[in-house]
């Protein structure tokens, strides 16, 4: 039983590992296609059409411009909105991706408000690596329609993340699982010891490590 839990937790975390690993690999050098748009007209029916792609402060107003753009692995949204206060004009601006195979696992957010005159007031987001400029320029040449400066996301979408993870750790359990039995079967095939490979004919125990054949048998049966 506590083998078969230690086995479960170190799949586990070789399953995040990976899973963390390919949403990161997307976040540098993903491509994305073309972009989907809507644009909120005067009337007021359009209007409740076009909303934020994720759930915004409640003192935002709903946006007048939202576009995605979906690659293998990755999602971009933008979304624009403005509007009127005592204070002035404010303009709302929101950046938001997310990352991961089979299922989105991981994101990052960057939400800004601006005021009529372009100096930042407020901010709201998820958080995010900052790459190194020599890293960004690289993806900006060898990636296509990303238009925001690359990061790696580190909040958790947690249903995503958990199904990567189950995902990953359980390929990666039968990759070895198959490997072993396929050994298995090729020493026995040639008559040689299960446990080292080495040939022992007619004896029942192995005369290089000392292992008992036919308990080797029963157990890799089992």
């Amino acid at each position: 039983m506590k083998c078969r839990l230690r086995t479960i937790v170190l799949f586990g975390l070789l399953g995040l590992i990976v899973n963390i690993c390919i949403a990161w690999a997307f976040a540098v050098a993903g491509s994305l296609g073309v972009s989907q748009y809507w644009i909120a007209s005067q009337d007021t029916g359009s209007v409740q059409l076009v909303d934020w792609p994720i759930s915004m402060p409640g003192a935002w107003p709903k946006p007048t411009y939202r576009d995605f753009s979906v690659g293998r692995g990755i999602r971009f949204d933008h979304a624009l909105g403005n509007d009127q206060t005592s204070a002035g004009r404010r303009n709302y601006q929101l950046f938001s991706a997310r990352f991961g195979w089979p299922c989105y696992s991981m994101q990052w957010q960057d939400g800004r408000v601006f005021n009529n005159e372009g100096i930042e007031i407020e901010s709201v987001g998820k958080r995010s690596i900052t790459l190194p400029d020599w890293v960004e320029q690289w993806a900006s040449m060898s990636t296509t329609g990303f238009n925001a400066r690359r990061r790696l996301p580190v909040d958790l979408i947690l249903p995503g993340i958990l199904i990567n993870t189950v995902f990953f750790g359980s390929g990666l359990w039968l990759i070895l699982r198959a490997r072993r039995d396929l050994r298995i079967w090729w020493r026995r095939r040639h008559g040689g010891c299960v446990a080292c490979g080495y040939p022992i004919g007619m004896s029942p125990f192995c005369t290089e490590c000392g292992a008992t054949v036919n308990s080797l048998s029963a157990e890799t049966q089992t």
